[in-house]
Formats: C-alpha cells, structure tokens, sequence
C-alpha cells in the first residue's frame, strides 16, 4: 500500500519511486469519469492526502477506450470494467486532459508494439534514473 510518508523519505534519499496508479488515477476515476465531485476537488483532496507530493513523471499508456475495455472483460470484468463505455471514455478524456495541462509531468504513449512501447517508456525513465545515480 502507498504510504506518503515513505515515499517522501526515498525521494528525499534521491531514490526513483515507481507506483502504478497514484492520485492521477483518483482524479480521472471520480473525478472525470464518476463525475462523483468536481475534479477540482479531487485535486485537492489528493494534495491533503499526499502531503502535496505530485510524481516527477507520470507515463499515460493511452488506448482507445472501447478496445481497452474489450480487452479488459475478455479477462473477467471486475466492477470497474461493468460500469460500461461511457465511463471508460469519460476517464479516458480526463486522462488526457491531465496530459495535456502538465506535458512536462505526464508524457503520452500510444498504442504500438510492446517494443515501441518499452522503447518510449525507457526513452522517460532513464534519465531519472541517470539522475539519482540508479538508486
């Protein structure tokens, strides 16, 4: 489980953290795609219960939200596969709206081959991990 506190202190050593699905995650769910309070609001909630930490990089593996999704409940649905397309394409939006506000943080990465892929994604970890000496 994620703990602030933690976290804050590895950086703060100059280590690389890797989480998958932080408070971007919160804000395209309920705030975008549940539309459950203003994503304002989220926002703010997330800095509260982050202490303010915000992630130097986050990577968006974008696709398309019809395909995710029928790749998603070929696996087994879960409760957020059933909440159907339109929720899908409403998170998918607010992903992408969070991209395109904060370019620098959150870098973009389209459907392609899984060595393209990993080739783009290397392309935006390894000069983080160049600059805290690997740690």
């Amino acid at each position: 489980p994620y703990d602030a506190t933690v976290v804050a202190k590895l950086k703060a050593e100059g280590a690389v953290v890797l989480c998958d699905r932080y408070a971007d995650s919160s804000v395209a769910y309920q705030g975008y795609g549940r539309a459950a309070l203003p994503v304002q609001e989220v926002h703010e909630l997330n800095r509260i219960a982050t202490g303010g930490l915000v992630p130097d990089l986050t990577l968006l593996l974008d696709v398309d939200a019809a395909a995710g999704l029928a790749q998603a409940t070929a696996e087994g649905a879960d409760r957020l596969e059933q909440a159907g397309a339109d929720f899908h394409e409403r998170v998918r939006a607010g992903y992408l709206a969070m991209a395109a506000a904060e370019p620098e943080r959150i870098k973009l990465i389209g459907r392609a081959s899984v060595d393209e892929v990993a080739s783009a994604v290397w392309s935006h970890v390894e000069p983080l991990l160049e600059r805290s000496g690997g740690a």
